[in-house]
Parts: C-alpha cells; structure tokens; sequence
C-alpha cells in the first residue's frame, strides 16, 4: 500500500497539513505517516492553547499522539494504518531520508510562506525540501481553500520528460 508522509512542527499550518493528507489518503487509499523532527527546540502547540494537559515541555511524544487520534478520526481506508516517527536531525535532511526510507509517494506539509530577514536569506525549510524531495511535495497554509475544484499549473519545459508528465496529471 502506497504512503503518504507528512512532517509536523505542531504549528496550525502543519496540523491543517494532516487534515489535508488524510483526504488526500482516503482518496487515493494510502498509508498515512506523521513525522516530527526533534531539532532540540522547544515549542508549544498552537492547537494546545487552552488545554492544560498540554502545558508541558518537550512533550512531543502526546502532542503526536493527539494529531495521530485527530487524523484517525476522519481515515476511512480499509486496513489503512496510521502511524508516526519521530526522528532528530536536521528537517530537510530527515524528511527527505523519511520520505526515501517509506517510499512515500507524496509529501504534504505545512508551510507558512516567507516572513522576515532571515528566510529570504537562508531559505525556508518547506523551500528546501521541495528542492531535495524523493517525491512530490504539497505544500499548503492553514488559509488555503481546498474545497471544491481547482486548477492545477504544471510548469514544463521543451525537454521530452517533461512532456511525459502531462497526462499523468491530468
């Protein structure tokens, strides 16, 4: 069974990012793995404001657990698994290996667009692993609007592969 790979920060952007996965995993009935990558920083959950069981530090481990129940919840595949990892590291670098690793066909993840010095001079994290992905990468903001029908832009170029493309996406 084919799986999908998101990487979760805890920010609203990245659990809206589990939220889109799990109909991207009914649709195309697929595994589901939630990622976090633990750089050494501390953080507190957006979705855990008012909460108090969350009012605690370096809990990664139920912060995960309640985004895995949260997306169990609305999974809908027949012997469908959804799990987690947690891995340490460097993001782009362990994603990329996660996502090779599971053989993911996708990515989705969380990004919350560029803001400020320092990451249009670095980069941002989402940036970079569009650029070093094994797979497709499906970067979305908590204030996209999925419902309903899009379009989507393929860019390509003269080359034939490129062309080769097309009607896979279509």
């Amino acid at each position: 069974m084919k799986r999908i790979l998101v990487p979760v920060d805890f920010s609203e952007n990245s659990v809206f990012a589990v939220d889109i996965a799990v109909r991207i995993a009914n649709s195309l009935k697929s595994k589901l793995r939630l990622m976090h990558v633990r750089t050494g920083k501390q953080y507190f959950p957006d979705f855990a404001k008012d909460n108090p069981r969350f009012i605690i530090e370096d809990n990664d481990e139920a912060y995960m657990a309640h985004l895995v129940d949260r997306a169990k919840a609305r999974y809908d595949v027949e012997n469908g698994v959804v799990d987690y990892k947690f891995r340490q590291g460097n993001v782009v670098k362990e994603i990329t290996n996660q996502a090779h690793y599971d053989d993911s066909i996708i990515i989705v993840c969380g990004t919350h667009g560029v803001s400020g010095f320092e990451d249009r001079w670095i980069g941002s994290n989402a940036y970079r692993l569009v650029s070093n992905a094994p797979c497709p990468v499906l970067a979305v903001r908590k204030e996209m609007d999925v419902s309903g029908e899009h379009k989507i832009l393929i860019p390509i170029d003269s080359q034939k592969v490129s062309r080769m493309i097309v009607p896979n996406v279509t």
